[in-house]
């Protein structure tokens, strides 16, 4: 429980505004991801999963990872249509599921999937789940290839202030978790934007290997086959809010999935339009 700094009432957790002045306290997710509660026990995992880079002699390598993941950056994949689209009309926003779903423009997933996306969002973070878009954390401008034609890189100053990151997909999180407590998360899996490489370094800690390049890292930060969503593994990027265009600091081609020659001709549209935006 946290206290508003201009009216000293309660504040709402799952609120981004003060209930007594209307004051902008911060993005409800950022505020509990970076919770003396939850940075403690995040340091308290950093502190045990450097042990096993020491016992390698990997610590000179620990450190580089750290420091390379200071400087990753946040990318959602998304159709090719909807980047198109994103690019032509600087007013359109980029939107979830949810809000989709709401307006009408968009069935639903399959009854399973859509009812685990609504458990983990609840679970996660109560009634602003449907606030939430959701990205992966990066070394390069590459995301998932398993939702979309095109990676979205963000600029840092976009999300900064609004992001906060998960161990894993926020589907499995629920899975390993849902029998705890109810209305408890297991502290030490979250992380806002400025201790982002803290959460890499717990998660990639095991996985070093002398000799390793950060393109060996990003293997393991953002993993998939490029076809079945199920086999992703990656540390996931939890916006609230949306973006438009502006938002946007990089497009690049997704190299896997399936393509029809429409897909290629909206993706081709919104490189060269995106491009001649930068010039």
């Amino acid at each position: 429980m946290s206290n508003c700094p201009k009216c000293d009432a309660v504040l709402d957790a799952t609120s981004a505004n003060c209930p007594s002045c209307n004051r902008y306290v911060g993005a409800p997710n950022v505020r509990s991801a970076g919770s003396p509660e939850e940075r403690k026990a995040l340091r308290v995992r950093e502190i045990a999963a450097r042990e096993l880079p020491n016992q390698t002699g990997c610590s000179k390598l620990y450190k580089r990872l750290g420091k390379s993941l200071s400087r990753t950056c946040v990318v959602v994949c998304v159709p090719a249509k909807v980047a198109r689209d994103l690019v032509l009309d600087r007013r359109m926003i980029y939107v979830n599921y949810e809000t989709l779903l709401e307006a009408g423009v968009r069935v639903a997933a399959s009854p399973e999937n859509d009812r685990r996306r609504a458990l983990a969002a609840a679970f996660l973070f109560g009634r602003y789940g449907s606030e939430i878009t959701y990205g992966a954390l990066s070394f390069t401008s590459n995301g998932l290839p398993t939702y979309g034609h095109l990676h979205l890189r963000l600029r840092d100053v976009a999300v900064q202030d609004r992001v906060s990151f998960l161990e894993m997909n926020s589907y499995d999180f629920y899975e390993r978790n849902r029998m705890s407590e109810p209305g408890t998360i297991p502290p030490g899996h979250q992380a806002v934007w400025k201790n982002r490489h803290i959460l890499g370094l717990v998660k990639l800690a095991g996985r070093l290997k002398l000799n390793q390049k950060q393109r060996d890292w990003q293997k393991f930060l953002v993993y998939s086959d490029g076809q079945n969503r199920d086999n992703d593994d990656f540390i996931e990027a939890q916006i609230y809010g949306f973006f438009n265009i502006e938002s946007v600091e990089t497009i690049r081609k997704n190299r896997h999935g399936t393509w029809s020659k429409t897909d290629r001709l909206d993706a081709d549209v919104a490189l060269d339009a995106f491009k001649r935006r930068k010039i």
